[in-house]
């Protein structure tokens, strides 16, 4: 059994790391870091960002490089470490090109930018920006919210998404805390690793139809590049 100490404690890291193993941190530069996390007991992944709950096994207090610090719910602080060394670690420049003078507030049913036009669930871009979105800023864009997948019996159904960002593209698209989003192209979200490789397919992509599942509704948001 593995013991580690922290502020004079003595604490049991094995006891936690037969529950969550730690995949990677994505850190942010001048934004919260991004924790990808794996809960063993029912295979769910999130990505969670400091302050953020695990699942009911404490909240994360603390970021490394390669390893996080959890606070259990017992104030117990526990050191998880990543197993693949920092793998998938990685860091982001600071500065952000998305970051534009908003024309109006980015909440309601309206928003506006250069190149960037929403009207209630209807979205154009034009190219420049969806280039810079998609091909610049795509590691950026994913640590703007935190996500999960939604589980009925075995099967994914979707990611549903939440802790958004004030003034992020989420925000601005319409996304709102606690939608799962289900279908891109009506293509079923159901699997993260093919999730991933299509999210990637999407870059060329000039027409984009989001579906979501929002406080038991469905609803879609589309997205269309001029």
């Amino acid at each position: 059994m593995t013991f580690l100490m922290w502020a004079g404690t003595l604490l049991l890291a094995d006891e936690l790391q037969q529950h969550l193993k730690l995949l990677g941190v994505i850190e942010g530069g001048n934004r919260p870091a991004v924790v990808l996390i794996k809960n063993l007991d029912n295979n769910q992944i999130k990505a969670i960002r400091i302050n953020g709950s695990v699942w009911t096994f404490g909240t994360i207090v603390s970021v490394g490089r390669n390893s996080i610090i959890i606070k259990e719910p017992d104030n117990r602080l526990t050191t998880l470490s990543s197993k693949l060394g920092g793998s998938l670690s990685r860091r982001l420049g600071d500065s952000a090109t998305l970051a534009h003078t908003p024309l109006m507030p980015v909440d309601g049913d309206r928003y506006s930018e250069d190149g960037f036009q929403r009207v209630g669930n209807k979205i154009e871009v034009d190219s420049r920006y969806r280039d810079r979105m998609v091909k610049e800023e795509l590691p950026k864009i994913l640590m703007q919210a935190s996500s999960e997948p939604v589980v009925e019996g075995s099967e994914i159904k979707g990611f549903r998404i939440f802790q958004i960002e004030p003034g992020s593209i989420y925000q601005k698209m319409g996304v709102k805390d606690g939608d799962v989003v289900q279908e891109i192209n009506g293509v079923p979200l159901n699997n993260v690793a093919k999730t991933i490789q299509f999210m990637n397919g999407l870059k060329t992509e000039n027409s984009v139809t989001v579906k979501v599942l929002r406080n038991g509704q469905s609803t879609s948001l589309d997205l269309n590049v001029k």
